[in-house]
């Protein structure tokens, strides 16, 4: 039954790293935070460790596995965590977000579809957990300057963003 309490603990705190995560960046950079709570993890559980005598070197494969979970389980969770928060967060705050959503650096390629660009935008949208109704937040723009595109050509990329917006606006509207 401890066990089951230990996990249940683990999943609250682990719910509660996305509010506090998201108060913190309001006032400090992913990457500063992500570095302080290291610092303050080594600093409170290796005196911790010591204390109780369960300090130990991680020797060969152990080591490599630890470093492994460290790495990918630890660093990179919070790292896409508050990076996923930080920009959710900025949607939810009414910001707008410039997307370069519609691949222009090849002035002489075919345009991508409508509904292959609309869905590019709106799967990642979805993943992230966002309303459809903040959509309109989010501005599609080119992913590159259409400085090497005869008129014609930027004048049909500005089409296709428009034809792409309303997609994006269809389904925000449901």
């Amino acid at each position: 039954m401890r066990a089951y309490a230990s996990l249940a603990l683990a999943m609250i705190l682990v719910g509660l790293n996305v509010p506090v995560g998201k108060a913190v960046i309001a006032h400090l950079p992913v990457f500063l935070f992500l570095a302080l709570r290291c610092i303050v993890a080594c600093a409170v559980l290796l005196p911790l460790l010591r204390w109780r005598g369960e300090l130990a070197r991680p020797r060969g494969r152990q080591f490599r596995d630890f470093t492994i979970q460290a790495l990918f389980g630890v660093f990179l969770f919070t790292l896409f965590m508050l990076l996923g928060v930080e920009r959710t967060g900025a949607v939810e705050a009414g910001k707008r977000l410039w997307a370069g959503a519609l691949d222009v650096a090849n002035p002489a390629a075919a345009l991508p579809r409508v509904a292959d660009v609309v869905e590019t935008v709106w799967r990642p949208w979805r993943q992230l957990g966002l309303p459809a109704s903040t959509l309109g937040a989010l501005r599609v723009t080119p992913s590159d300057g259409l400085s090497g595109h005869s008129p014609s050509s930027a004048t049909a990329v500005l089409a296709r963003l428009t034809q792409v917006a309303d997609g994006l606006n269809q389904l925000a509207l449901g």
